[in-house]
C-alpha cells in the first residue's frame, strides 16, 4: 500500500508517508480483497478472516476498542465467515458467507442500519436484511446494499434524497428503493449521491446533483433513481467519487462526469461536466488532454507541423498555421477520415478531433 500515514492506515507499523507501494507484511500473500476507508483500511484474507488497521476513534476497526492500530489486527468476532468487505470514513461493513450483513463504527444518521444512532465498537448484525445481502457500498453518511433477488436497499442520511425512496427523511434501517424493482446488478455510493447498474446495462443515479454528478444534464437533486440516458444499456461497471461519477461501457471505454475542480474527470481542471464524457483512449490516434499532460501515450501525441493534421492540444493556429489554419498549405478535410484537419475541430467533428471539454 501507499499514501499518507496520518492515521497509520498503510499498515506497515510506522507513521511514515509512503509514495511507493509498501508491503503489509502481516498479511503475507493471503489477501483476497481490501477496502481502504478515509483513515482506516480492512482486508479479507483467503481463509475468510477480516483484518483492519488505522484510525479507531469510533470503533471502525471492529476489535471492541477505540485504540488505533499500526498493523493489521483480526476482527475475531467474524471468525472466518467474511465474503465481502466495504469501508468508508469511520465505519465498516461486511457480508458474511451466510448472506447476513454486519456493520460497525460511527453511526450518525443511522448509517450502520441497526435501527439506532449508537456507535458500535464491534460487528453488529443488520437484521432487517436477513440473509439477503449480495453486495454492500458505503458512502459519506449513507449505505446501500443489493439483495440476492436483485433488490436495492439504502439507509442513513437522506438530506439530498440519496436513499432514493422519494423523501429526504434519514433512515436508521435498510429501506427498499422500490423504483429499482428487482433489476439491480450493482450499486455505488458517493458522499451525497448514489448510483446503480441494472441487469439490462442501464445506469441510474439519485441524490445531490450540484455538480451534475447524476449525469442527467441538470443540477436538480433527484429523490428517486433517474436514468443516465447518455449511456444507453452499455454499462458494465460503475464507480463514484465524492461528487463525480464514472462508468465503464461494454466496449471498454470509461466515461465520467460531475465535479472537475481537481481534474478527477481526466479533463482540464475547471467547471463541472454535466453529462457522461469519454476519457482519453490511448491508441485511438487522438491526443487527448490527459495524454498530452501525462506523456503516457506517445503514439497518439506525436506531432509534426506540416503533416496537415492539427493535433488538438499540441498544435494550434499560432504554433502551426500550416496544419491548423484553413486555407494555408493544407486542403480541407473530410469528417470521418481519422485526421483532425485544419478545417475541423472537436465541435465540428468529434470523430476525428476527440471530445470537447468545457473549461
Amino acid at each position: 500500500m501507499l499514501g499518507r500515514q496520518r492515521r497509520r492506515q498503510v499498515g506497515d507499523g510506522t507513521t511514515i508517508h509512503r509514495s511507493t507501494p509498501t508491503a503489509v507484511a502481516t498479511l503475507g500473500t493471503t489477501v483476497a480483497e481490501f477496502a481502504p476507508g478515509g483513515d482506516h483500511t480492512c482486508a479479507r484474507r483467503t481463509d475468510g478472516s477480516l483484518w483492519c488497521w488505522g484510525s479507531n476513534v469510533f470503533g471502525a476497526l471492529g476489535d471492541g476498542t477505540t485504540t488505533a492500530r499500526w498493523i493489521p489486527i483480526a476482527v475475531t468476532a467474524l471468525g472466518t465467515t467474511v465474503a465481502r468487505v466495504a469501508t468508508a470514513s469511520n465505519y465498516s461493513c461486511v457480508r458474511r458467507t451466510d448472506g447476513s450483513l454486519w456493520c460497525w463504527g460511527l453511526n450518525n444518521y443511522g448509517r450502520l442500519g441497526d435501527g439506532t444512532t449508537m456507535t458500535r465498537l464491534s460487528p453488529t448484525a443488520i437484521t432487517a436484511m436477513g440473509t439477503l445481502a449480495a453486495t454492500v457500498a458505503l458512502g459519506g453518511h449513507q449505505t446501500c446494499a443489493t439483495g440476492t433477488d436483485g433488490s436495492l436497499w439504502c439507509w442513513g442520511m437522506n438530506s439530498y434524497g440519496q436513499l432514493g425512496d422519494g423523501t429526504t427523511i434519514s433512515r436508521a434501517t435498510p429501506t427498499r428503493v422500490t423504483a429499482m424493482g428487482t433489476t439491480v446488478a450493482a450499486v455505488a455510493v458517493g458522499v451525497l449521491h448514489s448510483c446503480a447498474r441494472r441487469t439490462d446495462g442501464s445506469m441510474w443515479c439519485w441524490g445531490d446533483n450540484y455538480y451534475g454528478q447524476l449525469g442527467d444534464r441538470t443540477s436538480i437533486n433527484r429523490l428517486v433513481p433517474t436514468r443516465v440516458t447518455a449511456l444507453g444499456t452499455t454499462v458494465t461497471e460503475i464507480a463514484l467519487g465524492g461528487s463525480h461519477s464514472c462508468a465503464r461501457r461494454s466496449d471498454g471505454s470509461v466515461w465520467c462526469w460531475g465535479d472537475n475542480s481537481y481534474g478527477a474527470l481526466g479533463a482540464p481542471v475547471g467547471a463541472s461536466v454535466w453529462q457522461p464524457t469519454a476519457l482519453d483512449t490511448c491508441g485511438d490516434g487522438v491526443c487527448g488532454f490527459g495524454e498530452a499532460q501525462s506523456g503516457g501515450c506517445p503514439g497518439d501525441c506525436a506531432t509534426t507541423c506540416g503533416d496537415c493534421v492539427c493535433d488538438g492540444v499540441l498544435e494550434d493556429a499560432a504554433s502551426c498555421p500550416a496544419d491548423c489554419v484553413a486555407g494555408n498549405t493544407c486542403t480541407a478535410g473530410t469528417c470521418g477520415n481519422g485526421k483532425c484537419d485544419a478545417t475541423e475541430n472537436c465541435q465540428l467533428c468529434a470523430t476525428d478531433c476527440g471530445t470537447c471539454y468545457p473549461f
